[in-house]
């Protein structure tokens, strides 16, 4: 089997972090992100509502930076540029998520396609290298 040699999803969220805040824009990552192997934390976990499959990031766009001028929020679902398995949880809550207006799900492929995903919805966003 062939080595997947392009960056890790934690690297190119890290970059796509790195340019939302050049763009001056409201987000956050999801707890999703945080691993345990401890059973008491992954019951306390769903006890107080963490769920498989949420998007990893969260990013809202206010209506006066945003191309249509209406406002919205979007979900980004980041995986590597090469493989990434966009898992059953995953692929339904951005089926619910898109399904609610000014609403937005993706799955983003490395941080140029989560940039690019961002910057259609952006008036005037600057996609220069930071």
């Amino acid at each position: 089997m062939a080595k997947n040699d392009s960056p890790l999803e934690r690297v190119e969220q890290a970059r796509f972090v790195g340019w939302l805040e050049s763009q001056g824009l409201l987000f956050s990552a999801t707890a999703q992100s945080t691993y345990t192997t401890s059973w008491n934390q992954k019951r306390l976990n769903h006890a107080t509502g963490l769920r498989k499959g949420v998007p990893d990031m969260l990013v809202i766009i206010p209506p006066e930076r945003d191309e249509r001028g209406l406002g919205c929020v979007l979900f980004i679902e980041m995986k590597r540029q090469k493989g990434g398995v966009v898992s059953k949880e995953q692929k339904e809550w951005i089926r619910e998520l898109d399904m609610i207006d000014n609403v937005g799900a993706f799955v983003c492929r490395g941080a140029d396609s989560a940039i690019e995903t961002v910057s259609t919805f952006l008036k005037d966003p600057d996609n220069s290298p930071f």
